[in-house]
């Protein structure tokens, strides 16, 4: 029970560091590998506690060793200019794997948390959980669907659906973060109760 809200913190602490892409002159001061390393050893130290947290672990390693060639390469589809080429095509296609793997790994995840609550008698939370699962999934899932459209449509449509979908994912991945912070702060307070049951059995002993 001791280490849950650190695992747990390793795992939201990574997620942030993915979302926070920030980029100067195409070098990544924050790059995602970083986030996902994060990830993978916040996971490892859940597995024990659900499966789903193992199938969550073999996402996150994919998406650590996908994420080494990507810190090295530059965008290729500039904002302003939309047209279709063999560059942008891979650039796209390596969007949608990573946002495949991320969905994969922020879905098991969120399951193996519920999992766990459930276990000690914790339900509030987890149903919440769920419809914000399902929520982040049809968003997630919407957004990746609408984003290779950009090739067909003019430059000023493309860009509005970059901003769109920019702004929907922001958000969702956003209140995954709030959701894996409950977590945290839930499984904290269930720790230190721990320690102060503890303190008081030794003093009758």
């Amino acid at each position: 029970m001791i280490e849950i809200p650190y695992a747990i913190n390793k795992i939201f602490w990574g997620l942030l560091l993915v979302l926070l892409d920030i980029n100067i002159i195409y070098f990544d001061i924050l790059p995602d590998v970083i986030g996902y390393i994060m990830i993978v050893s916040g996971i490892s130290g859940l597995k024990p506690y659900s499966l789903f947290f193992r199938k969550a672990k073999i996402a996150a390693v994919f998406l650590v060793i996908l994420s080494v060639p990507a810190f090295f390469l530059i965008p290729a589809i500039p904002l302003d200019e939309f047209q279709p080429s063999s560059s942008s095509l891979i650039t796209m296609a390596s969007s949608t794997i990573f946002g495949l793997l991320h969905l994969v790994v922020i879905y098991y995840s969120i399951y193996g948390l519920i999992e766990m609550a459930k276990k000690l008698n914790i339900y509030e939370l987890p149903e919440r959980s769920q419809d914000r699962l399902n929520v982040y999934l049809i968003g997630s899932l919407g957004t990746m669907t609408v984003f290779p459209f950009i090739l067909n449509v003019s430059d000023q449509a493309a860009f509005y659906i970059i901003i769109i979908s920019f702004i929907i994912s922001i958000t969702l991945e956003i209140t995954i973060l709030t959701l894996i912070r409950k977590y945290r702060k839930h499984f904290l307070y269930l720790e230190e109760q721990d320690k102060e049951l503890l303190s008081v059995n030794k003093l009758y002993k």
